[in-house]
């Protein structure tokens, strides 16, 4: 579900007119495109032995808005759901992308 939603903004960036727009969906798209699934998961499952800690807030201050422990926000299941949200999300943009560009094109 949530890869419906994010793949429908995607391509409504990636069709954008706004170069920039535009260009950070195609580098998002190709970056996911070119990861396999299984590397996107071994790396969100092992995100907390990279970072023992998230913290909000302003870099290079000391301004900090909270301290979370890694280990506490990415378990097994939020990493799954994230990881196939991340990797499912392109096809979805494509599909609608296509259907956008048929859409348009048989309105004018």
């Amino acid at each position: 579900m949530l890869s419906l939603i994010f793949g429908g903004l995607l391509a409504l960036a990636r069709l954008s007119s706004s170069w920039l727009l535009s260009t950070l969906a195609f580098g998002y798209i190709w970056l996911f495109r070119s990861l396999p699934l299984i590397v996107v998961l071994i790396i969100l499952y092992n995100f907390s032995y990279l970072y023992d800690t998230l913290s909000l807030g302003v870099p290079f201050t000391a301004l900090s808005w909270g301290h979370f422990q890694t280990i506490n926000v990415l378990g097994q299941f939020p990493a799954a759901v994230i990881g196939l949200t991340l990797v499912q999300e392109r096809l979805q943009c494509g599909d609608y992308s296509r259907r956008f560009l048929g859409c348009r094109s048989r309105s004018v």
